[in-house]
């Protein structure tokens, strides 16, 4: 290696100028810092709320399937329309944090299917986001406009997921309920990960609060299951149904007391939630069927096992 690269050197300095100035330049490509990678990857989903999972209908953002996408603008237009927008370089950036990049526009890369990349500029009011199950997101006023003008018939080819292409087209979700499906997963993530402003963002949007989030029942369930209490406060803010039943036939109550969540016990009983309801007696509701919540408190072995000290004090909440 090292008489190669001396071997290079040399030759170098045997150039002229004249031959110097023959010598085609390579595209311009930068690893990017971590730090400075986090700091792009901040602005650009507080820019775009589609990061959140929050703007899916927008008119500035579209999502079609990316193989037609490239198939009829392709990645040469792409580069000509950012360009013209006044890019010269863009970056390049993924979920796995892997050969992420500042290149030439020139450089702009149709992807393989095989990671989930962001392309954007420094402008930040754009963006190409294309995935490994075939989804392309272009998002900007200015980026969509001229994609629909080169692409008339776009909304001839939706984002199809690979699980449902084996299926006939008549049995395939329409767009509308493919989008709500999606939001419907979206609403169960926030969820789930305590995602309070996303929560706000989609109840904003005429959410419906009492969603079910599969047999575990509303929200305010999931919440008071994993004892999530800014998640319940939010909701109960917000009017969810504070005695409601889930497919297992118990209340919020019920399931903060069957998983021990001491201050959640107390939040719901605050906002009214009725004590002396009894949980449906079938045989989803297993081991609390028919029983009261001061009732599973004093059956539940889960309960007993966390000390004297906390089941007594569920125990005082309820009685």
């Amino acid at each position: 290696m090292s008489d190669e690269r001396t071997r290079f050197a040399l030759a170098l300095q045997e150039l002229d100028e004249d031959a110097l100035c023959d010598v085609e330049p390579l595209p311009y490509r930068r690893i990017l810092l971590r730090d400075e990678r986090d700091q792009l990857w901040e602005r650009l989903t507080s820019r775009w709320p589609w990061f959140s999972k929050r703007n899916l209908t927008s008119q500035y953002i579209l999502m079609v399937d990316e193989e037609a996408f490239y198939h009829h603008v392709g990645g040469n237009v792409l580069c000509d329309l950012i360009r013209a927008h006044g890019a010269e370089r863009i970056y390049q950036v993924n979920d796995d944090k892997i050969g992420e990049r500042e290149v030439d526009i020139s450089d702009f890369d149709v992807p393989n299917h095989a990671d989930d990349w962001y392309r954007f500029d420094d402008s930040f009011d754009w963006f190409i986001a294309t995935t490994h199950n075939n989804l392309a997101v272009i998002a900007g006023d200015w980026l969509v406009s001229a994609v629909k003008t080169l692409w008339p018939n776009w909304a001839d080819y939706p984002y199809t997921p690979p699980w449902l292409k084996s299926r006939p087209s008549e049995e395939r979700p329409t767009r509308e309920e493919h989008l709500k499906s999606r939001r419907d997963s979206e609403y169960y993530r926030a969820v789930y990960q305590g995602r309070t402003e996303e929560i706000a963002a989609l109840l904003d949007e005429g959410w419906d609060i009492q969603t079910p989030i599969f047999k575990m029942g509303s929200a305010l369930h999931y919440a008071a299951a994993r004892g999530q209490i800014d998640v319940a406060a939010l909701l109960i803010q917000r009017g969810a149904d504070i005695n409601a039943r889930s497919g297992y036939g118990v209340t919020p109550l019920m399931d903060a007391v069957s998983n021990g969540h001491v201050t959640l016990i107390a939040q719901l009983l605050a906002a009214s939630a009725d004590k002396s309801l009894r949980a449906d007696s079938s045989e989803h509701a297993k081991a609390r069927a028919g029983l009261t919540a001061l009732e599973i408190a004093e059956q539940s072995p889960y309960i007993a096992a966390l000390g004297k000290a906390r089941r007594l004090e569920i125990l005082e909440l309820l009685g």
